[in-house]
């Protein structure tokens, strides 16, 4: 029987593949739809280790799939998860002439609400 992280593995690989494939584009439903997001989001509550796991050890990543699994873990978790932009990630300047939301604060909300789940 194939381990439900080498699953998640290859899964995330396909993934990242497409997100970079689809990198041109700014709408996050294309990136999310792909075979390869919903085997993540298949797999249930019993995926967030693994997507912690890939948050810790990765890089903040504008393009791969870094950035897009707080979707997995909204379709995963549900009302459970929400991000609350006004409560807890303030919209700043990003770059020059740009703001939205740092791509670092989002990681240290899912990675607190992710070690709050698995704790």
């Amino acid at each position: 029987m194939e381990r439900l992280e080498d699953r998640f593995n290859r899964a995330i690989e396909r993934w990242k593949e497409h997100c970079y494939n689809k990198s041109h584009v700014s709408d996050p439903k294309i990136v999310l739809n792909c075979e390869a997001f919903e085997e993540i989001v298949s797999m249930g509550r019993d995926a967030l280790p693994f997507i912690r796991d890939y948050y810790t050890n990765q890089k903040t990543d504008i393009i791969g799939p870094g950035r897009y699994l707080t979707y997995a873990i909204e379709r995963i978790a549900g009302k459970d998860f929400q991000i609350d932009v006004k409560g807890y990630l303030p919209v700043k300047p990003v770059a020059p002439d740009f703001k939205g939301i740092s791509l670092d604060d989002q990681k240290k909300y899912v990675l607190g609400w992710l070690d709050k789940q698995l704790s």
